[in-house]
């Protein structure tokens, strides 16, 4: 269940990144596309939907079957490593890149925080996402009620002529489906329901309000969408949009495809009837019945701004596609992905920049033997550091007074790697020093098990931000469980290290190490 919720969590999170990406496809084909058909903006905005679903679906999987191990942050793969002293940036940048990457830093640490607050808060988030995703899946029922009771109500057959003139049409058009076509006291608008079954319900009154080769355009609309197969297509986008009804970039899509999905009838009507103008009557005339229609169901009109834009591009008046607000939205998107793709890009050189610091304040120096060593000076804490050629020593604890150890035999050696033997720089001491002592930097693992590999143990928590504070924690592992500063966590977690990282599992084990950089 645990790993169910971060899989959910994480996907809806990832989705808002990814719904980003698609508002910049869509925007580009609205500027790119303004010379295509509307069935060809309505195919690329079609696919570029169902390749965002294809992404979070792809995304929810890739949690839910890799090893168990993603419970960390959605950032889990970067460091959290603070922004590099303006200092440090001078002579490498110029002023103003040194503007432009401090402002991408304070991206990077905007991901950073958002990906830790919600890795903190996931079961919270998921749980509000949950009970609105079950209010707008009882929206969603209700609104399929509501069209089974249109087409099941207070329904009767129109006429014979107008149900032959119906199957003319839908042969001119190769409409596959049997069509029936009823008159509804309860419909408002002319409209189709369902797709296997397809149903055109028209109001009752409207046939004989309007002329022949109105009702004809109409029926033609209609009939186009059941040829299109719009009903099933809009019922999956409907789902689309009860999922992600947080993300903008989604509601947004799919109106427009709800938008070009009317043009692309409307075009078909036109085409079928050779006079506009008809045509454009008959919009007109539905006007009158409308008062409003089933979100789920295909109605003829959705509003009276919408007609207007309908009738202007029948007429070739209409401009872009791309209102003033959508040009708006679009250079703000443009904004935040330069943002976001710099402080990507930032990131493992601010990391580059934290590890030269910790270089220089912790150095390696190659241990001494302590044997001879006077105890009475035990009271002080003994300063040994140990690294490689690709390591710095992070696994450290605090030599006590009353527990003398023999450094040299404790110092934790990587096998087969060679030692450097380099001069300490001396750190400011957290506590005073006593002439002639080095002051203390790290200390040493009061436990050694050679049956827990440390390093890669601490490595792999550490890139799924397990542990808080790198410079001092501790890590206690048993048969039990797996705790990080006090802190048990998850069986997934425990399962996993266990597996990976401690020599047979089976037997008892009690192992510890203290981390502590001053």
């Amino acid at each position: 269940m645990e790993l169910l919720i971060k899989a959910i969590g994480f996907t809806l999170l990832h989705s808002l990144w990814q719904g980003l990406l698609l508002s910049l496809i869509t925007a580009l084909i609205l500027v790119g596309g303004k010379n295509l058909s509307s069935a060809s903006r309505y195919r690329f905005l079609t696919w570029s939907l169902v390749l965002f679903a294809s992404a979070t679906l792809f995304t929810f999987a890739s949690y839910m079957i890799q090893d168990q191990s993603i419970v960390g942050p959605v950032m889990s793969h970067q460091a959290n490593v603070g922004i590099p002293a303006v200092d440090t940036l001078q002579g490498k940048y110029s002023p103003a890149e040194s503007g432009v990457y401090e402002l991408s830093a304070f991206a990077a640490n905007g991901i950073n925080t958002a990906g830790d607050f919600f890795s903190r808060n996931t079961d919270l988030i998921v749980l509000v996402w949950f009970l609105m995703f079950c209010a707008k899946s009882l929206q969603l029922l209700t609104g399929l009620h509501g069209i089974y009771r249109l087409k099941n109500t207070n329904v009767k057959p129109v006429s014979e002529f107008w149900q032959n003139k119906a199957e003319e049409l839908a042969e001119k058009l190769n409409v596959q489906a049997v069509v029936r076509l009823m008159e509804s006291g309860l419909a408002r608008v002319p409209m189709v329901i369902g797709h296997f079954k397809p149903v055109i319900l028209i109001p009752i009154g409207l046939i004989n309000a309007m002329s022949t080769a109105d009702v004809e355009a109409i029926l033609v609309h209609e009939l186009a969408h059941i040829r299109r197969r719009d009903f099933i297509v809009n019922i999956l986008q409907s789902l689309l949009e009860m999922i992600f009804f947080f993300n903008p970039a989604v509601i947004w899509i799919s109106e427009l495809i709800r938008a070009e999905r009317e043009n692309c009838c409307d075009d078909i009507a036109v085409t079928q009837l050779s006079n506009k103008a008809v045509y454009i009557r008959a919009l007109v005339s539905c006007q009158e019945y409308e008062h409003g229609a089933p979100g789920l169901s295909m109605a003829l009109k959705n509003g009276q701004g919408q007609l207007m834009h309908r009738v202007k591009r029948l007429l070739g008046q209409y401009q872009s596609p791309v209102t003033k607000m959508e040009r708006v939205i679009l250079s703000l998107l443009m904004i935040v992905v330069i943002l976001t793709t710099a402080a990507f890009k930032v990131l493992p050189e601010r990391a580059a920049v934290k590890t030269k610091l910790a270089s220089k304040e912790v150095s390696a120096t190659k241990a001494q033997p302590v044997a001879n060593q006077d105890h009475s000076d035990a009271n002080r804490d003994q300063q040994v550091s140990s690294t490689t050629e690709h390591q710095v020593v992070t696994t450290t604890t605090t030599v006590r007074p009353d527990n003398p150890v023999d450094v040299a035999a404790e110092i934790p050696v990587v096998a087969d790697v060679p030692v450097q033997e380099t001069v300490a720089i001396p750190v400011k001491p957290a506590l005073p020093v006593v002439p002639g002592m080095s002051p203390a930097v790290l200390a040493l693992p009061a436990q050694k098990s050679d049956r827990v590999n440390s390093e890669a143990l601490i490595a792999d928590l550490k890139k799924h931000n397990m542990i808080e504070d790198d410079r001092d924690f501790k890590i206690q592992l048993n048969q039990d469980g797996l705790y990080i500063d006090g802190k048990k966590q998850s069986a997934v977690w425990h399962k996993r290290v266990m597996r990976n990282y401690v020599n047979e599992p089976n037997k008892k084990l009690n192992y510890t190490t203290t981390v502590r950089i001053n």
